[in-house]
């Protein structure tokens, strides 16, 4: 097996991670034009490319983003931050589900609508390149410095973290409205009791602080 050493492994995390994230951000921006632009008769043709790049970041299998996460999990090895990069996966799959829920809503009140070519060309390649560019990457890594990412056990350690938010998403949208509301536009509701407690505590550490320091 090859052997890169502490410089080379991170550079080749890095150049994953920006070929998948980078452009994968650029066509969900770009995924948002697109369907404001669409009907409904033509919007679960749209909103499939968007919904395999967006769960692609969770590290869905044979995506982009499935092949950063495997080069990412190689170069933590089995630490604390490997753990820790699995429930990110799992509430990223949440939360782009999320934003695919949210996206489709946002869909054109005419049915037959279609967005121009000038917004489904430069987001569709920005879609198919971020799904190309990593695999295209990975081909030029020396053989045998990376174990297979096609063997079922990585494919697994990939799958499992995606089926497990989206079992919390459908359970977000089914009991969600069980959660605490904040008021639209006013998040500072939500800051006001946090700000308070903060306060107190910073008092009462002044205190023992002041305290201390006599003793």
């Amino acid at each position: 097996m090859g052997i890169l050493t502490g410089d080379g492994r991170a550079a080749l995390g890095a150049a994953f991670y920006a070929a998948h994230h980078v452009l994968v951000k650029g066509a969900l921006f770009l995924s948002v034009g697109v369907i404001a632009a669409t009907g409904s008769q033509r919007l679960w043709p749209m909103l499939l490319p968007v919904a395999i790049i967006a769960v692609g970041l969770g590290g869905l299998p044979l995506t982009g983003g499935a092949l950063a996460k495997f080069v990412a999990d190689e170069l933590l090895g089995d630490s604390t931050a490997s753990s820790i990069a699995t429930l990110s996966a799992v509430g990223t799959t949440l939360l782009m589900l999320q934003f695919l829920r949210s996206l489709a809503r946002t869909a054109s009140q005419d049915s037959h609508a279609t967005p121009t070519a000038g917004l489904v060309w430069p987001w569709l390649a920005t879609a198919i390149v971020s799904l190309v560019v990593p695999w295209t990457l990975y081909l030029t890594v020396p053989q045998g410095t990376l174990p297979d990412p096609l063997s079922p056990a990585v494919l697994w350690k990939a799958l499992w973290p995606v089926l497990l938010g989206a079992v919390l998403a459908t359970a977000l949208w089914r009991w969600g409205r069980a959660l605490p509301r904040i008021p639209k536009g006013d998040i500072i509701v939500v800051l006001d009791g946090g700000m308070r407690i903060a306060v107190t505590w910073g008092k009462a550490l002044e205190r023992t602080d002041s305290f201390l320091r006599r003793w």
